[in-house]
């Protein structure tokens, strides 16, 4: 009891040491990812920080934007934070985010924005986005960096470019979808006045054939009956543009084992279906892995059938330095006709 008593002194006195103590620490971490959303609208979503709560809401509390600064509340887990930044865009395209304030102070993160093919083939319909990390670590957060492999910051910095990638992507649905609507409007419109000028301006074939012979013609102005003219002209009234309707969507999700040893092969499948039950083909799918202190990293991605089934593998490793098990669930990418969705999370364990 007496040696448990003093390990536990030496222990705490260690931890405040740490605390109180300046310690500084220095990583860089550079990571690559390619995204089925155009350039300019995830810089948009990256640059959106008044949204950023509505973009991370399980991070992020509340943003206050100031010229090029930016003050931003939130949460990692148990941890709560609060950090000042200031952030720009470069002569090259680049764009530099700066922290300016707290353990995290120095911390430089750089991204850059090469345009590329979209999942579908559409040219430039995609973004391949280069980051570097340049984190600098004063105080407690050296000491937590301590536990946090360069794999877990990759991924956690994944999974915020995915979130930024999912808000870019609903934007840039909503404008093309008001594009075609507005383009649809003009085509009926244009279709309208065409018919119009045309039954204004006859052709002379037609006011040739239209005109009675001298025999029957009546006086100008009036009938057979001596009644008067009534002209009347029909205009072709613009109908409606019917808009697709916007499913919402539901996901499921199971593994082929639930139980596996580090290094096997562990195939995640489902099946994505309408609000009629209907298979939904060729949506992305992202399996995703339940991080308590991180956003939630992607480990695989595929795409559903013809029949709206998908099967993706993931090669089994230790899901947590603390744990053996993990929670894993499905995220389906949404389009311009279905929401996104999430299925219901699975537990697997890997030794």
């Amino acid at each position: 009891m007496y040696y448990r008593g003093v390990i536990g002194l030496c222990l705490a006195l260690v931890i405040v040491g740490i605390i109180i103590s300046p310690v500084y620490g220095v990583r860089d971490v550079s990571f690559q990812n390619t995204v089925d959303v155009k350039k300019e609208f995830l810089l948009k979503a990256l640059t959106d920080y008044n949204n950023y709560p509505k973009i991370f809401p399980d991070n992020i509390k509340s943003v206050t934007v100031s010229n090029n600064f930016v003050h931003i509340d939130g949460k990692a887990g148990p941890i709560t934070f609060n950090e000042d930044a200031t952030y720009a865009i470069q002569a090259d395209g680049s764009y530099i985010v700066e922290i300016i304030s707290g353990d995290l102070k120095g911390t430089k993160i750089t991204s850059w924005f090469t345009d590329t093919w979209g999942f579908d083939g559409t040219p430039n319909g995609g973004t391949i986005v280069r980051t570097n990390l340049s984190l600098e670590t004063s105080g407690l957060a050296s000491f937590a960096l301590l536990f946090v492999s360069d794999k877990d910051i990759k991924s956690a910095m994944g999974t915020a470019i995915y979130k930024s990638y999912q808000y870019a992507k609903n934007v840039q649905n909503s404008e093309l979808k008001e594009k075609q609507s507005m383009a649809s409007v003009n085509q009926v419109q244009k279709s309208s006045h065409a018919s119009v000028s045309s039954s204004k301006n006859p052709t002379a074939s037609d006011v040739t054939q239209s005109q009675p012979s001298s025999a029957s013609k009546p006086s100008q102005g009036t009938t057979n009956n001596n009644q008067p003219i009534i002209h009347s002209q029909s205009r072709q009234q613009a109908q409606p543009v019917q808009e697709s309707s916007y499913q919402i969507i539901s996901i499921s999700l199971q593994a082929s084992s639930y139980s596996a040893s580090s290094g096997n092969t562990i195939t995640f499948s489902g099946r994505s279906t309408d609000s009629a039950g209907k298979g939904i083909p060729n949506g992305l799918v992202y399996i995703k892995m339940d991080t308590p202190l991180y956003l939630d990293p992607v480990i695989a991605q595929g795409y559903t059938d013809y029949k709206g089934d998908f099967s993706i593998d993931w090669m089994a490793h230790k899901p947590h330095w603390y744990s053996n098990t993990g929670n894993f669930y499905a995220i389906f990418d949404g389009s311009n006709n279905y929401s996104s969705s999430r299925s219901q999370e699975i537990s697997v364990s890997v030794y």
